[in-house]
This record gives C-alpha cells, structure tokens and sequence, in this order.
C-alpha cells in the first residue's frame, strides 16, 4: 500500500503473480507460452504435451530445491503445549462425507455421499469404467497430498516416491482410452443404446429426460 505521498513504505515487496514467476522462469512452462483473446481482452495461455506427467514432476522437484537452497521453505506451525509434536491434518478420509462427493466401495464400485451416508450409485455399464478410474486418480492425489502434509523428513521419501510412481500409472492407464479429465467439452449426458432403441419402436422423435 502507498502513503498519502504515493511511494511505498520501507519494506514493502510487491506481489508475484504466477504469470510474473513463469515469464521469469520459463523453463518451468511444460509447453511454449503463447497470448490468446480472453473475455476480458489478452491472456497467456500453454501449447503443448497435454499428457504432461513425467514433466510435471521434474518441474516440480526443480523448483522445491530452488526453493530450499534459498531459505524458502515452510516454518511448521506452532501448538499449545512447549515440546509437543505438530499435530497431524485431519485424516482426507473425512472430506469424502461432502453431499454429493463420489467414492469407490471396498469391492471398488462407485459411491455418492447422500444425506452423510456413501451409498451405491447407479450408474450405466458402459460409463462404469471410466468412472471408476477417474475417482481412483482423486483417491490417489488427496492420499499424496495427505502423506506430503504429514511428512517431517525433507525431500523425497521412498513412501512418496512410491505413491507418485502409483498415481502417474493410474493416469497413464487412464489415458490410454480417454482424453485429459481438463479437456473442455466432456460434460454430456449419456443416451444409452437401449433408450435410443426404445425410443424409436414407440415413435418418439427424442429421447425423453427420464
């Protein structure tokens, strides 16, 4: 914030954007920056490998040792009690209860959280699948967030390591047979067969919601 004067006060840094830090580190930018139209006028946007993966994590590994070779690292939070251990972050399985959040049963079906209680959800054969994989690939990430959260040693860790290794497969299995969960225009509604069918022995011109 400026004095009345307009100059800042001492001390006073201005905020980096992540588009500031990237202009500045492109070698981090899994693609080539490129400007596009936004709604709101010009805005940088990335063309590249969509199935980025293995990029990612080399990206991302170069920049924590950049971060801690120059002193920025996180300061664990402090607790009542002198002497006591940091208190670990709620278990992730908690936030699975969310109304209307999906989960797998332990036969790996899926789920959907109504009313508190995960309960089957009904879901066509032919979408089953991709669905199943979709929530594995959420399960996987919030585990890996959970286990970083609730690692003391610094750096890479052979359990973290190991559940990386897991979630890249699982994407990469993924991929195999679907486009990028980010790609837009995936949210449709699935007709199936049998509706179509139906639907043409009584005459009827669409396919009705129900």
């Amino acid at each position: 914030m400026a004095d009345r004067h307009g100059a800042d006060p001492p001390g006073h840094e201005e905020p980096v954007s992540v588009n500031d830090y990237f202009g500045a580190h492109p070698q981090y930018v899994l693609g080539k920056l490129r400007a596009r139209l936004g709604q709101f006028g010009p805005e940088p946007t990335v063309v590249g490998e969509r199935d980025a993966a293995a990029g990612l994590a080399e990206a991302t590994a170069a920049i924590a040792a950049t971060a801690r070779t120059a002193g920025l690292t996180a300061t664990p939070a402090t607790v009542p009690g002198e002497g006591e251990p940091a208190r670990p972050r709620p278990a992730l399985a908690t936030e699975y209860l969310t109304e209307g959040a999906l989960g797998l049963d332990a036969h790996g079906r899926p789920t959907i959280v109504e009313d508190g209680t995960a309960v089957p959800l009904d879901i066509h054969p032919d979408q089953q699948q991709r669905l199943v994989q979709l929530i594995g690939l959420k399960t996987r990430t919030l585990a890996l967030y959970e286990a970083e959260a609730n690692t003391v040693e610094p750096g890479e860790t052979p359990q973290l390591t190991g559940m990386r290794t897991a979630l890249r497969e699982a994407y990469r299995t993924y991929r195999r047979k679907n486009p990028p969960p980010g790609k837009p225009g995936q949210r449709r509604t699935l007709v199936p067969k049998e509706a179509k069918d139906r639907a043409a022995r009584e005459g009827l011109p669409t396919v009705p919601d129900k």
